[in-house]
């Protein structure tokens, strides 16, 4: 059978995602599925499959909910087809988790993004929530224009802990499998002085003593749904950051809508 290629892009013509399609199409050696926010597009009209998220287009240049809606439709896909019916259920309660840490968290990521002193930011994770880590990058850089990079967690010891001083915000997000280790680096964190923000479904208590400011889901939900509901307190904060240095986070220098390359 010949495999299938998921494109994604929120307008649906982004240059690089435009001809890859044409190349797929071409080559005739894969079906293309395109997962984008705009009916309206080459993405949509041209794909073998098309999926169009509307609802989760927004003006703004930096792309928040339609990130996140489309990060989440494979899951959705893959997992209605999967014979492990536990990925769907959960993914049915994370609306509801959602809200809930959205409703929670909102202040700390208030606090945090109008405090001056904090200017450096590292996203310290492992899979399987690495890329999620380098959106977090991503957001933060684009909205805020401030000093920010993803590591893999137990990484940042050989090298780029060299950065960390008072001024820096680590954000870490908790795995299952090495959170004795990640424990471990907490602690020599906050004894260089960082200020430490982690992320969990059940936080171990041990960290709390350790770090800053923690956001927990409160109940157990899989690695590899659970990191798409903390981006919400991620765009909460470097929202904040940018309000706080004058830029307007919705429009950030030099970017536009969707890349265009003539």
């Amino acid at each position: 059978k010949k495999p299938i290629t998921f494109l994604f892009s929120r307008s649906g013509d982004t240059t690089e995602t435009v001809d890859a399609l044409k190349q797929i199409s071409t080559s005739k050696l894969s079906k293309s599925f395109g997962i984008t926010c705009n009916r309206d597009s080459y993405l949509y009209k041209n794909s073998d499959f098309s999926f169009s998220l509307s609802e989760a287009s927004e003006k703004a240049v930096v792309t928040t909910k339609s990130f996140t809606s489309m990060a989440l439709l494979p899951l959705l896909i893959f997992s209605s087809l999967s014979e492990e019916h536990g990925c769907f259920k959960e993914l049915k309660k994370l609306p509801a988790f959602g809200r809930n840490i959205i409703n929670k968290y909102e202040n700390i990521s208030k606090v945090l993004g109008q405090n001056e002193d904090i200017n450096k930011f590292s996203i310290l994770s492992n899979l399987p929530n690495f890329g999620l880590a380098r959106e977090v990058k991503l957001k933060i850089l684009e909205m805020t224009l401030s000093w920010a990079d993803c590591f893999n967690t137990l990484d940042f010891r050989h090298g780029p802990r060299a950065v960390v001083d008072r001024n820096s915000l680590i954000i870490l997000f908790l795995s299952d499998k090495a959170a004795s280790y990640e424990l471990n680096l907490a602690r020599e964190l906050k004894e260089m002085g960082a200020k430490l923000l982690v992320f969990g479904d059940i936080v171990p208590k041990e960290f709390y003593n350790l770090t800053d400011d923690i956001i927990e889901i409160g109940e157990k939900i899989g690695e590899w749904l659970r990191g798409i509901l903390f981006l919400p307190v991620i765009h909460f904060l470097a929202y904040y950051k940018a309000v706080k240095k004058g830029l307007n986070p919705d429009k950030p220098k030099n970017l536009t809508y969707f890349v265009e390359i003539r």
